[in-house]
């Protein structure tokens, strides 16, 4: 174990590196959380504009994506009784950043850059930011996991989760946002927890700077997050496993209650100017700044958030799947066992409640980052038991190791590169993509639908339905100029285009037969956003109720017979070209004659798209 954890720490250590010189470096940090959480800091030292964010001088310089963004806030941002926009952020996390921003600040003086908060030195002040709490993450996991695991374990546990999971992405892709930061603040909690309970279990007593750091770091924590205000339960329930732990846990509350008393008056001290600014802005100290975005309390996306294909955590961070199989070893687990159980079952049922489960803007679920140092407690003692296992097991484990680095450094990359987009994908397009550089058609289909028939396999029974859309007396008919004839487009502002077919199935149709549907379709814009990207929809109905649904995305399957010169990507279009679009919808059980099918443009971005031809099509 200990020479394999040796080329673990270097592998770890190269692929950092390279990744960070290869792709980290040119991200820019500030859209998003980030720049939500960031943007007290220009506002109060920079701009004087805490209320109205959007209020920028016209001589600065602003990337143009950072002016949208702010100004944008006045649109769409939630806006007090007061007139004042209301940041949705709260201001923990500027608290951490403002070192760095200061920092930033001087040396852009210094150095004659433009020092207006947005320029190179304080993108790269952040990025630097993210990294350093990431290790410091890495750096107190390490120290906990000796208490428990030998030093080789130890080093191999934090290497693997390292580049095995999605802490990777957002140490050194994505920085600015809360995640590493809470990754760092919580095994630092874990620590200095431990170091309260072993100095009371020693003499009886705690020294008041170990109740001062709790107290900051766990105010910090709730403050950048308040709903891990569920972490912190692991103090109370570490420990607590018998009647004689029970005891010892009560004694400890009783003996130091000052101490207690002290740690909550920090973390309650840190929220003072949060509660200050709100009142200020909102004339109340507390204000709900998410408005409509909310919690729905069910369990009814919990198996989504864990597996689904939409950020799933297990599906883009399997390896940490390693953690929950290591909580089998009770035995060497007693202390944490009520810890583990109650904060993991609590803190995912929270997390998953979100209206928003997938968490968008990220890769995987990002959540989850917060408590990977608890988690990482039942792995390293599993990869511990692991080293004295026979040797077919250390080399599954070896295997499956690799093939977690290689998936989640692989598609980083992907995304980076804009091949994927973890929020919006399917498990059919990350298994082609799992070894492939770059989408072909086929990848692009496959995130979108069920998997296609060959149609070298099937036989064409009849056509149900064709229009080519000749009919110039519509008001939504344009002439073809070039090829003759007319087409129809979709008006802007429009949600679904003008043209609806609804045809009924026909007599002898059967379960495992196919419906193809097709069309030719002109797109104009080249990017578009990935919810919003024109749908071409095929859904079947039996007695009103929905049976079978299928829907592509249009734009960028346009240009089939260009695919092998142009570069496919899933939310990137081919413009100004006329391109065939069709999918298969197979026929479930449930469906019979005489069911509707109806065939539909949905525009979700409500803009201009022609289209021409449309044809339904029985096969078998």
């Amino acid at each position: 174990m200990k020479w394999l954890s040796r080329i673990v720490v270097v592998l770890a250590l190269f692929m950092s590196s390279w990744y960070v010189w290869t792709y980290g470096q040119y991200k820019y940090t500030f859209y998003g959380d980030a720049l939500g959480y960031y943007s007290f800091l220009p506002s109060i030292f920079v701009y004087d504009n805490l209320g109205h964010p959007d209020q920028l001088p016209d001589s600065v310089q602003f990337p143009h994506d950072v002016r949208w963004a702010l100004e944008s806030q006045a649109i769409w941002g939630i806006r007090s009784e007061k007139g004042y926009i209301v940041n949705q952020y709260t201001c923990g996390m500027s608290y951490l950043e403002a070192p760095f921003f200061f920092a930033a600040h001087a040396w852009a003086k210094c150095k004659g850059i433009e020092a207006n908060a947005y320029s190179p030195p304080y993108d790269y002040a952040i990025k630097l930011f993210s990294l350093l709490f990431s290790l410091l993450g890495f750096f107190f996991i390490y120290k906990i996991l000796l208490r428990y695991v030998k030093p080789e374990v130890a080093r191999l546990t934090i290497s693997l989760m390292a580049v095995a999971s999605n802490v990777f992405w957002f140490a050194l892709q994505q920085a600015g946002m809360s995640h590493p930061v809470i990754f760092g603040l919580f095994a630092l909690f874990l620590f200095i927890m431990l170091k309260i309970h072993d100095a009371f279990a020693e003499n009886g007593t705690v020294k008041i700077g170990w109740w001062l750091s709790i107290g900051l770091v766990g105010g910090l924590i709730v403050l950048i997050r308040p709903s891990d205000l569920i972490l912190m339960l692991v103090f109370p329930l570490y420990q607590l496993y018998d009647r004689t732990s029970w005891h010892l846990k009560k004694s400890l509350f009783i003996a130091q209650w000052k101490g207690l008393l002290l740690a909550a008056g920090v973390a309650f001290l840190l929220w003072i100017p949060q509660l200050l600014y709100w009142k200020k802005i909102t004339g109340h100290w507390f204000f709900d700044s998410y408005g409509d975005q909310s919690f729905i309390w069910s369990f009814a996306h919990y198996l989504d958030g864990i597996l689904g294909s939409s950020n799933g955590w297990l599906t883009y961070s399997p390896f940490m799947g390693l953690a929950l199989i290591g909580c089998v070893l009770y035995r060497s687990l007693k202390e944490w066992i009520p810890a583990l159980i109650v904060v993991f079952v609590l803190y995912t049922f929270v997390i998953y409640s979100w209206y928003c489960y997938f968490y968008i803007n990220g890769f995987g679920s990002r959540p989850m980052i917060h408590i990977y140092p608890l988690l990482a407690i039942p792995l390293g003692l599993l990869i511990q038991r692991i080293s004295f296992s026979p040797l077919w097991i250390r080399f599954l484990f070896m295997a499956f190791s690799g093939i977690c680095i290689w998936h989640n450094v692989h598609f980083c990359i992907l995304q980076t590169q804009g091949y994927l987009n973890t929020e919006n994908s399917s498990h059919a397009y990350n298994w082609k993509m799992l070894f492939r550089s770059k989408p072909d058609l086929e990848a692009l289909y496959r995130m979108d639908i069920s998997a296609q028939p060959d149609s070298s396999s099937l036989k064409k029974m009849k056509t149900l339905y064709f229009n080519n859309f000749n009919d110039s007396l519509h008001d939504a008919y344009f002439r073809d100029t070039i090829q003759g004839g007319y087409f129809m487009r979709t008006k802007e502002g429009d949600e679904y285009a003008t043209e609806k077919v609804s045809i009924k199935m026909p007599s002898g149709i059967r379960k495992g037969d196919w419906i193809r549907c097709s069309g030719r379709f002109f797109n104009t814009l080249k990017y578009l956003d990935t919810y919003m990207s024109p749908k071409f929809v095929a859904e079947i109905r039996h007695d009103g109720q929905t049976v079978a649904w299928e829907g592509v995305r249009i734009v960028n399957k346009i240009g089939v017979k260009l695919a092998d010169t142009i570069d496919l990507k899933p939310n990137v279009g081919i413009v100004d070209t006329w391109g065939s679009v069709s999918f298969f919808v197979q026929i479930p059980s449930n469906c019979h004659a005489g069911d509707d099918l109806t065939l539909i443009i949905w525009n979700l971005n409500k803009g201009v798209l022609a289209y021409d031809d449309w044809s339904i099509e029985w096969w078998r």
